[in-house]
C-alpha cells in the first residue's frame, strides 16, 4: 500500500470569509474536532503513514495542533509557503519528500471521503497511470468542473458533456511533479491537464460513497447539520 500523502492545507479559505479570516479552514470544528482531525484519521485508517502538509494562511494553528503526528499514528512534515503557490505549485514544492516515492497520495484538506485506498490503489496499478482521481456522477445542476471517463481512463477535463467531478483525493506519481511548473501554479491545469495532452494515463476511480467538501458557508452549515442529527456517525 501507498504510505505517503500530501494534504493540501495552506488556501486562504476566501468563499468561507468571515469564517477563515482568524480560523485557517483545515481548523474548522465539526462535532467538536477540526476538519483536519478527520483527514489525517482516515489516511491512517487507509493505510498511510507519513503526511507533508503546506502551510500559508494562519498555518502555525494547523500546526499547533497536528505537532510531530504522534497523536494520529503518522509522522508529519511541513510545507511552508511563503507565498501561496496553489495546489500544483504547493506539491512541487513538496517535492523533497515524494518524488523518491512510486506513487503518493495527493488530498485537498477540506474533503471527507469515505474512499478505500486499497481499491484506488489497485485501479492505479491496472492502468499504469501517472495519476488517478477519483470521481463522482456529477449532476446537471452542480458547477464542478466536468470530466469525461471511459473504461477507467480520463479523456478530457473541462468540456461541458463531462459526467464526472473530481473529489479532490487522487493518487500521483513523480511524472505529475515533474510537469508541474516552478511557482504559483493548478494541479489539475498545469498538471493533470497537461499530461493528459501529451499521451499521459490519467486513470479516473468512480466512486458513489460518502463525499463531501467544506468549500462554501452552505456546504459547512449542512455538514454541521448532518454531524447534529447523527446522520454522519457512520462515516467520520
Amino acid at each position: 500500500m501507498i504510505q505517503k500523502a500530501f494534504v493540501l492545507t495552506a488556501g486562504l479559505g476566501e468563499r468561507l470569509k468571515p469564517l477563515t479570516l482568524k480560523t485557517p479552514k483545515p481548523m474548522l470544528p465539526i462535532g467538536g474536532k477540526p476538519l483536519i482531525d478527520y483527514v489525517l484519521r482516515y489516511l491512517k485508517k487507509e493505510g498511510v503513514q507519513e503526511v507533508i502538509l503546506n502551510l500559508f494562511h494562519l498555518g502555525d494553528q494547523i500546526e499547533r495542533y497536528v505537532g510531530m503526528g504522534d497523536k494520529f499514528g503518522l509522522v508529519v512534515h511541513y510545507s511552508r509557503e511563503q507565498t501561496l503557490l496553489g495546489t500544483g505549485g504547493g506539491l512541487r514544492q513538496a517535492a523533497q519528500w515524494l518524488e523518491r516515492e512510486k506513487e503518493f497520495i495527493v488530498i485537498n484538506g477540506d474533503t471527507l471521503i469515505g474512499a478505500s485506498l486499497k481499491e484506488l490503489y489497485a485501479s492505479h496499478q491496472t492502468l499504469g497511470a501517472a495519476a488517478t482521481l477519483v470521481l463522482k456522477k456529477k449532476n446537471p445542476d452542480e458547477s464542478y468542473t466536468p470530466i469525461s471517463c471511459e473504461d477507467s481512463k480520463i479523456t478530457a477535463i473541462g468540456e461541458p458533456h463531462g459526467d464526472y467531478f473530481y473529489t479532490g483525493l487522487m493518487i500521483a506519481t513523480p511524472k505529475l511533479i515533474k510537469k508541474l511548473p516552478t511557482g504559483p501554479s493548478c494541479l489539475i491545469r498545469q498538471g493533470i491537464i497537461p499530461l493528459l495532452r501529451n499521451g499521459a494515463t490519467i486513470g479516473g476511480h468512480l466512486f458513489d460513497g460518502f463525499w463531501c467538501d467544506i468549500g462554501t458557508p452552505e456546504r459547512y452549515q449542512q455538514i454541521q447539520e448532518e454531524w447534529a442529527s447523527n446522520h454522519l456517525n457512520n462515516h467520520l
